[in-house]
């Protein structure tokens, strides 16, 4: 295959991005949260690995244990993962230095902040966030302080260096990305560059637009080795056109659903499996040629899957997120992050904001849990009407205060088909959020206040509120393609699927249509 000659990528093509070898989420891309889960999540998973291999290796096959700390290897790692952990430390010495030094001010205010001013205190702040910090009480005068993520987008010159694109042909099991880096392989394809980078781009571009191989070569800069490997994921077969668009929703796993009429297109949290057996499910060639609009509910890794949002970069038209805390180290700002990686029309919606579109109205609506009681804003139920027909999509919200959406259905009326997240048990806290942390967190807080859907009686009385017609229980994780990145295993005993199931038959008793949602779906409108 000539240089010259326009290819395509090959459409069962996986191009993981990855961050310092672990595979990229939200929180590794903010430069805070980057920070706490180098030195709190990275480091200590990897040093933890390097003293005892053989404990991990016992704990992958446990599968209570599943979604914890434990590296998932075939075979012992140990030399390969100290090297990582090394370089981790020489490469990365301004991200170590921001992550002392958020924890370093929090002692800071706790000992010296006494309701006093605060002008006295910033000479104090450690050198790492001086100018990138404000220093704030909150109203029952509890010291704090606001991230100027701006700036620190600003500094991140060796979090950009840590990005790349590792590609693999389809297929197999992927370990779980909090726990497992992926280590450098004999023949493996890594592409080391930013996710703006015009080469980058020119990859997932490749999907659907042929280029000339050598063009790709050159703007990554390639050498004749990196050459040779790429040829394997090209092809100079044409993919199958994009299908037409029609009035239907289509579901492709987990709390992804596409709305579509003619004149308008909607993604909601895209995760696209792109290693699907023929014939089953949904994958990239069932999506439209442009997609209008793309929806993200909450800013967690199956919600923000930058793998999907990368690929499908070259032909979206605006994504829409949910307005962030502001400077909360929590909660980091999803449009701000999507625009450091070259997403270039990203607009914020606060509650009860809307915008119109070609037969669609879009608007933020509350969500309430999912977040362990943490102050987190960048957060987002969505009321879409298209045409005559109105939708709620709540993934992972709870239903905890039924007052609340009593005044949100009153705000935007009921809706005909409702879609709910029921993954009522839930993750402890501390599974996302534990390296954001600088003091000690409970056990008895961190099993507690868990990162939780709706149960079956908080789901019921959502159903009376709005008066749906249809009910559709999704944002299970109970697809496998999705295991690398959810860790979640049912059977049919477990909570969240008892939980559905009632909710379902409650639903049907009142004459409601309501199922399960697993693997595609397909209904017109």
């Amino acid at each position: 295959m000539a240089h010259a000659q326009p290819v395509y990528l090959r459409p069962d093509t996986l191009a993981e991005p990855l961050v310092d070898r672990w595979y990229a989420w939200p929180h590794l891309i903010s430069p805070a949260t980057a920070a706490r889960n180098i030195t709190q999540r990275h480091l200590k998973i990897m040093a933890s690995y390097v003293e005892a291999p053989e404990i991990h290796a016992m704990a992958v096959r446990n599968p209570k244990l599943a979604g914890g700390p434990f590296m998932d290897y075939g075979r012992d790692r140990s030399a390969e993962v100290r090297m990582l952990m090394e370089e981790t430390i020489r490469r990365r010495p301004d991200s170590i230095a921001l992550s002392r030094a958020l924890a370093e001010l929090d002692g800071l205010l706790a000992e010296r902040a006494d309701g006093g001013p605060m002008a006295p205190l910033y000479d104090q702040v450690p050198e790492a966030l001086k100018g990138l910090v404000e220093l704030n009480y909150d109203r029952a005068g509890q010291p704090g302080f606001r991230l100027l993520e701006p700036l620190l987008y600003r500094t991140r010159s060796e979090d950009r260096a840590a990005q790349g694109l590792f590609l693999k042909r389809g297929g197999g099991t992927r370990p779980f990305i909090m726990s497992t880096p992926r280590l450098p392989e004999p023949d493996e394809t890594m592409l080391h560059a930013p996710f703006d980078h015009t080469g980058v781009e020119m990859v997932f571009d490749m999907f659907q637009a042929a280029q000339p191989l050598g063009k790709l070569v050159e703007a990554l800069q390639l050498d004749a080795a990196g050459a040779g490997r790429l040829r394997a994921f090209v092809t100079e077969d044409a993919p199958p056109k994009p299908p037409p668009r029609q009035a239907r929703w289509r579901y492709f796993g987990h709390a992804c659903v596409l709305l579509e009429t003619p004149g308008c297109t909607i993604l909601l949290d895209p995760a696209i499996n792109a290693c699907r057996a023929e014939g089953e499910g949904f994958d990239y060639a069932d999506l439209p040629e442009r997609i209008d609009y793309v929806l993200l509910t909450h800013n967690h890794q199956d919600h923000v899957l930058l793998e999907t949002l990368l690929r499908l970069r070259p032909r979206l038209g605006c994504i829409l997120v949910p307005r962030s805390g502001e400077g909360a180290l929590a909660d980091p700002s999803l449009r701000r992050m999507l625009l450091s990686l070259g997403f270039r029309h990203v607009v914020e919606l606060d509650e009860f904001e809307s915008v119109e579109a070609d037969g669609a109205t879009i608007t933020a609506t509350p969500f309430l849990g999912e977040h362990g009681d943490l102050a987190i804003r960048c957060k987002s139920t969505w009321h879409i009407r298209l045409g005559e027909r109105r939708f709620l999509f709540a993934s992972d919200c709870k239903n905890i205060s039924p007052p609340l959406f009593r005044r949100v259905r009153d705000a935007v009326g009921t809706v005909d088909i409702l879609f709910l997240g029921m993954e009522c048990d839930g993750a402890p806290m501390s599974w996302i959020y534990g390296p954001l942390f600088t003091r000690p967190l409970s056990r008895a807080h961190d099993q507690t206040r868990r990162l939780a859907g709706c149960d079956a009686r908080e789901g019921a009385e959502l159903v009376e509120i709005f008066e749906p017609r249809e009910v559709y229980v999704y944002a299970m994780g109970m697809e496998p393609w999705l295991n690398f990145i959810m860790a979640t295993h049912y059977t049919p005993e477990s909570n969240p699927i008892l939980a559905s199931q009632r909710l379902i038959e409650a639903c049907r008793a009142r004459g409601l249509q309501a199922e399960r949602l697993y693997g595609a779906r397909e209904a017109r409108l």
